[in-house]
Parts: structure tokens; sequence; C-alpha cells
């Protein structure tokens, strides 16, 4: 049936395996059926001789529940909006269209998503004719950009105007809660020391 080519280790071999490992299994497992708890028993009562608690206190007094009761029904509702403030509210001057408004159909540049406070001028440079000067922003990720004039920046829409060797000179479209509408601002970014 088995040939010797193919299976080396003849049948007495086997059954002498079959008896070793059956013997390492149950030898471990006769160890752990010792029922002598005796000494486990001992040092159980010398611990709780040896530890001694200290008394405890009387329980603390807990205080009764006492409601509240709301007595102010007669006074103003505190999120009721009052007969002035709605008069005021009405009596709103027209919005003035002045015309400025943000172009929110372009595609946003690189440096629009950041505030123009985190953003750093780190120096300039010439192109090949010295007519343009382009200038080396710093954005918070570490990533130095060029930027020249016409490009945006910051998060009010600002345009570049003037770009000198010490500072970008910034028009901003911001909002005008007087006017309700939007207004241009000049800002500008220097070079950072």
């Amino acid at each position: 049936m088995y040939n010797k080519k193919s299976f080396p280790i003849n049948l007495k071999a086997w059954e002498f395996l079959r008896f070793l490992a059956a013997t390492v299994l149950i030898v471990p497992i006769a160890g752990c059926l010792e029922n002598d708890l005796s000494d486990l028993e001992r040092f159980v009562a010398e611990t709780k001789q040896n530890v001694v608690g200290k008394p405890l206190g009387p329980l603390p007094t807990v205080e009764s529940y006492k409601p509240f009761y709301y007595e102010a029904n007669n006074l103003k509702d505190p999120f009721s909006v009052s007969f002035f403030v709605l008069d005021a509210l009405t009596r709103q001057e027209p919005i003035v269209d002045t015309g400025i408004r943000p172009d929110l159909d372009r595609d946003k540049e690189e440096l629009e998503k950041y505030s123009l406070g985190s953003l750093d001028m780190v120096g300039t440079f010439s192109d090949f004719d010295n007519e343009e000067i382009w200038a080396l922003i710093k954005a918070p990720d570490g990533i130095v950009h060029r930027v020249r004039k016409g490009n945006y920046l910051g998060e009010n829409f600002g345009e570049i105007f003037n770009i000198s060797e010490d500072k970008i000179e910034i028009l901003e479209i911001v909002p005008d809660p007087q006017a309700g509408g939007w207004k241009e601002r000049d800002n500008f970014l220097s070079l950072a020391q």
C-alpha cells in the first residue's frame, strides 16, 4: 500500500511518534489536576490577618432637592423681538448698488485660500526685459509662490495692482454692512524682515 521511496518512515516509527505525542499532551494536563490547595488557603488567611483597614466615617448628609419656581411670567420674553427693534429694521435705508462686486465666476487662485496675514512676502525678481516685477510669496504650508500684477491673493478677493521691491499693493473687495453691498479697500503685504 505504501511505497518505501515515497514514505521513508516505517509503521513502527509512526506508532512510536503517536505514543510520544499523546504522552507530551497528557502529562502537563495531569499536573494541573492536583487537589491540594492548602498552601493557597494558608496564604489567603495570612493576607487577611495582615491587612488592617481604616474604619469608615459616617455617610455625608444629602440635602433634599428644592425645585425652582419660575415667577417671571409677567416680564418681557428675552427671545422675542421688541417693537422698537422691528421698527428700526424696517426703516433701513435702501441698498445702494455701487456696482462693485467680486467676480464669483472666475477660478480661484492658490493663494486665495489663505488669509492675507498668514502670507509672507519673501522677495522679488524681474524678467529678462526688467519690465515686469514678480513677487515671491511664502504660504503657511511652506511653499513659495510667484505672483505678478493681476494675480489674486487673500480671502477678500484681493487683486495685486502694484509690486515694488519692498511691498505688494492689493485692492480687496469686502462686504459693506452700512450700504448693504460691497466696497473696495486698499491693503498691502510688506517684505518680511
